[in-house]
């Protein structure tokens, strides 16, 4: 299999069903889906499932087990294969380097907010007895080192309202318009 493009869907609050069902829709054998963490309850089709925090494994890695695609974490164990990434400090960052890893000449991104919307860190409940996003003030820097290891591919993120801004920022309902032509 040859992977040229790639879609990662991080855990963001601005995520929503219907982004996820045009994914689902654009996904071929050439175009993957990454998902992060729990993720992949709503995209259980997706081709690969990255989650880096060894906490997160431990508290839904059996869960994670019916997962259909691929299982990916930064170290070893917890029934996912381990890719040698290096540590960027979250799964969002790991996923998009996970792509390009796989093959991913353009990789989207979509649930990348990197930010609170309306009070919520997550399209999903917040992880019981984990830390759930406190060092979202040095993703900027980790997503920045991330980053150098995409170089060759085009990266576009189409979270609307997103705070991460080292990537260029277009409209996902346009690029989805593009599909229908």
């Amino acid at each position: 299999m040859t992977v040229e493009r790639a879609f990662c869907l991080a855990s963001g609050p601005s995520l929503t069903d219907e982004q996820i069902e045009t994914v689902r829709q654009w996904r071929t054998d050439q175009n993957i889906v990454v998902v992060t963490n729990n993720t992949w309850e709503r995209a259980r089709w997706a081709d690969a499932l990255y989650a880096m925090d060894g906490r997160w494994w431990r508290k839904y890695g059996e869960n994670a087990k019916r997962f259909s695609g691929r299982r990916y974490c930064a170290v070893v164990g917890y029934g996912a294969e381990q890719k040698p990434l290096a540590v960027y400090g979250n799964s969002g960052a790991g996923a998009l380097v996970l792509a390009r890893m796989l093959g991913a000449k353009w990789i989207g991104m979509l649930g990348y907010d990197c930010r609170s919307v309306d009070g919520r860190l997550h399209h999903h409940a917040d992880h019981e007895g984990m830390n759930n996003c406190i060092n979202m003030h040095r993703w900027p820097g980790q997503f920045a080192k991330a980053k150098r290891s995409l170089r060759g591919a085009r990266v576009i993120n189409f979270t609307p309202g997103t705070a991460l801004n080292c990537f260029p920022v277009e409209d996902f309902e346009q690029w989805r318009a593009t599909l229908s032509n």
